[in-house]
């Protein structure tokens, strides 16, 4: 008799045994047994029942000449590191063979490899099973050799994603973005690095942070997903900055694009917005291609300008190609989609009554430092972190003072005049705020600028939904991360009231643009 059966048969007579000593039949079970010994008793004829059952099923396949299928062994998760093929030796050849029993690609049925006698050894019948395994995944070519994409693949099944789970909000009101579940490209991160650093793309990559997996699809068609990754924050604003890769040759590579002009290289992408425009980058599996957008507000709020550059994959020359018309396809309902989630209608402005307070504008340095990075998952918060000044230029953000003031209809007015008054630091709950508006508005500020003169506010109007401001003297360059401050002052001075839609400025009476501005200060 099979070893499996005689257990079994063992375990069967060892209840029936206890039902008989007990001296309570079966008909005893509902009729006369307390009701306790009811319960167990028949929970007992519930167990012979089912090995009963369990035996049968064994015999019927020793019947059949089939013999019991071993459970296989659980096993742990491994970190393999390198390629394994035909002939390869060592322990990560045990845990791919206990991998694929596991999965249900028997290597073989006895002997070495089998369940429970996996070995160190890769032979014939393991490569064979790798094989069935890369078929079941879609991975190209089913060769049977354990390469990077075959191991990463194995890597992500044997990796345990806890379920995301929606954070409560803190004290300050913002969520920490929902956990997003592991990426295929994930485990690739150093192989990303090692390679980010042969090549120039144009841009530094941030070493104080790590690199992420931005997202990722199959748009070239080969089953196996492209990789937009992340490479950190472009300047001092919350624009992320990324890249292409792909897998080639086993390794991963900086995809190459032909470009409008016919040349090829490398491309990096940039994707975030802030309070008069975006970007986006997109992959499209559908079309197997990517493409980005950009977008950028009117002074009357509406939607100004919108682009797309759409590039798609050919598999001649290995090369996103750029696409006229594919880019004038998906035009239309890419700037449809930024006119329903980023322009605000036009509304009906209010007349303000007169007023004994108002909120002025002032930076608190480095209070929004890595915010942005904790919002880049959720487009609709990290716009508006932007558009309320939860994040200004580095890291910093707007913080609003009440002042009180004498009465008045023209509160508008009264906060520009306090703005350009104040000199100094500003005492708010334990910490020290600036004024970075100070730096232009005083003879010693501008004194290292030969001919400039101070800043002076001279009066703000409203026009439907505009917000005039009208300036006198010279605006100039003091640093990187103090121009988008001076810029978010004057512009959130306005924007916090409901019916300001967008902010138009005048310097000595021409229109002054901040966003040309600072792009031509670099």
């Amino acid at each position: 008799m099979n070893k499996t059966i005689r257990k079994i048969v063992i375990a069967v007579i060892a209840l029936i045994t206890i039902v008989s000593v007990s001296g309570i039949t079966p008909a005893q079970f509902t009729a006369g047994a307390t009701a306790p010994t009811a319960q167990i008793l028949a929970e007992l004829q519930t167990q012979i029942r089912a090995l009963m059952d369990k035996v049968a099923a064994l015999q019927a396949q020793l019947n059949r000449g089939i013999p019991p299928t071993p459970t296989p062994t659980l096993i742990p998760v491994f970190n393999f590191t390198r390629t394994l093929a035909l002939g390869s030796r060592g322990e990560d050849v045990r845990a791919l063979q206990q991998f694929l029993n596991a999965q249900g690609f028997i290597i073989t049925t006895a002997g070495p490899g089998s369940i429970r006698n996996e070995s160190i050894r890769f032979g014939p019948r393991t490569r064979t099973a790798l094989m069935r395994f890369q078929r079941a995944n879609n991975i190209s070519p089913a060769n049977g050799i354990f390469n990077l994409v075959t191991r990463t693949r194995v890597m992500e099944i044997m990796a345990l994603t806890p379920a995301p789970i929606t954070p409560a909000p803190p004290a300050n009101g913002i969520f920490e973005p929902t956990p997003r579940p592991a990426k295929w490209w994930d485990r690739l991160i150093p192989d990303i690095r090692t390679t980010l650093g042969q090549i120039s793309l144009g841009v530094s990559i941030e070493t104080s942070r790590s690199l992420s997996i931005k997202d990722e699809k199959d748009i070239t068609g080969d089953g196996i997903p492209e990789a937009l990754v992340d490479l950190g924050t472009g300047g001092a604003g919350a624009t992320f900055i990324s890249t292409l890769m792909r897998i080639e040759n086993d390794k991963p590579v900086v995809a190459q694009f032909r470009q409008k002009d016919g040349k090829i290289s490398s491309l990096t992408f940039s994707d975030g917005v802030a309070m008069m425009g975006g970007t986006n980058v997109i992959m499209l599996p559908d079309k197997n291609a990517i493409y980005s957008g950009s977008w950028r507000r009117g002074q009357l709020g509406d939607l100004a300008e919108c682009s797309v550059e759409a590039y798609q994959w050919n598999s001649q020359t290995k090369n996103f190609d750029f696409n006229l018309n594919l880019s004038n396809e998906i035009r239309p309902e890419y700037c449809q989609m930024i006119k329903r989630y980023h322009i605000t209608p036009i509304s009906t402005p209010t007349t303000p009554a007169s007023i004994t307070s108002i909120r002025v504008p002032f930076i608190d340095v480095g209070a929004s430092s890595g915010l942005g990075d904790r919002l880049r998952n959720d487009p609709d918060a990290l716009r508006r972190a932007f558009e309320t000044g939860e994040i200004v230029g580095c890291g910093d953000r707007i913080v609003y003072v009440t002042k009180e003031i004498p009465a008045t209809t023209q509160p508008l007015n009264a906060i520009y005049r306090q703005l350009f008054a104040t000199v100094g630091s500003i005492p708010f709950e334990g910490r020290q705020l600036i004024n970075s508006i100070e730096s232009h508005t005083t003879e010693r500020s501008v004194a290292n600028f030969s001919g400039a003169k101070p800043l002076r506010f001279v009066r703000a109007e409203i026009q439907g939904n505009v917000a005039m401001v009208y300036l006198e003297g010279n605006i100039f360059g003091v640093g990187t991360c103090h121009e988008p401050r001076v810029s978010a002052q004057i512009i959130l001075a306005a924007r916090q009231f409901p019916n300001i839609l967008s902010v138009r400025t005048f310097l000595n009476g021409t229109e002054f643009s901040w966003e040309r501005w600072m792009d031509q200060r670099g």
